[in-house]
């Protein structure tokens, strides 16, 4: 539970023998778990054949046999360091050249006119609504709690909408989220926009959950808005520019948060 806490670690330095992990072990956790690490064991007591299994496996970056000089460690932390920042920069690369969000993993702004056309495409004849989601307080949670816990409530809030976009009872057809900067953003295939209402009222009241940050309990609250890309009409300037719509239910959604607060 602390080394989920304290993540990211760049790198691990373990001894083989511990009281109630071996440092074999210590080190395949992370690299299920936090695969960036770089993995050091450092012993006087081992089994060879079964530390070369761990090496070719990938669990462990380096080893070092006891008694070793400090600069054979530094150096070992050091190369451990350069395989840490090359890799994590590669994920930050290959996310951009994709078009992620590189705290979440969803799709972002860039890639909503792709994910409008390849829909329009899939079901011709279809409309799409797109919903804007706020996540209420993100600012002030920034502010007063830091751009950690800002983060780490901006990860949790897309996992409470894709459980929604699972449910069939929302008959979400061929539903996509996306961050849209402190947004979320939600895109499907929709032919009423009554359903479309309903459905964002559903996601809202669902968002209304408490949830802890930092070790901070926080009752997370949403607004929303809804635009609707009518794929009917050809002289549609949300088809001729996807991102109008979405420009639209960011208005609608800044709409209603104003009018909430005006209360």
């Amino acid at each position: 539970a602390l080394c989920v806490a304290s993540a990211p670690f760049e790198v691990v330095v373990t001894d083989l023998k511990m009281p109630n992990m071996d440092g074999i072990d210590l080190l395949r956790w992370f690299n299920v778990n936090s695969p960036d690490t770089s993995g050091i064991l450092y012993s006087g007591r081992a089994d060879l054949n079964t530390i070369a299994d761990a090496v070719n496996a990938g669990h462990i970056f380096r080893f070092l046999n006891k008694p070793c000089m400090p600069e054979d460690l530094l150096q070992a932390v050091r190369a451990g360091h350069e395989k840490y920042s090359t890799q994590t920069t590669t994920r930050i690369l290959l996310r951009q050249a994709i078009d992620e969000d590189m705290l979440t993993g969803l799709p972002d702004r860039r890639r909503f006119a792709k994910d409008v056309a390849r829909l329009i495409e899939g079901e011709p004849g279809s409309s799409l609504a797109v919903v804007v989601v706020s996540i209420d307080d993100i600012e002030l949670v920034r502010r007063t709690l830091g751009f950690a816990a800002a983060d780490g409530l901006i990860v949790q809030a897309p996992r409470r909408l894709q459980s929604f976009m699972r449910d069939p009872k929302f008959l979400m057809r061929q539903p996509v989220l996306f961050r849209i900067d402190d947004h979320l953003a939600l895109l499907w295939c929709e032919n009423s926009q009554a359903h479309a209402q309903e459905v964002t009222s559903h996601l809202i009241k669902g968002m209304a959950v408490d949830v802890v940050v930092a070790e901070h309990k926080l009752s997370l609250s949403s607004h929303a808005g809804i635009a609707v890309i009518d794929v009917g009409s050809a002289d549609s300037e949300s088809v001729k520019d996807p991102l109008t719509a979405l420009r639209n239910a960011e208005a609608a959604c800044l709409e209603a948060m104003n009018s909430s607060e005006s209360r």
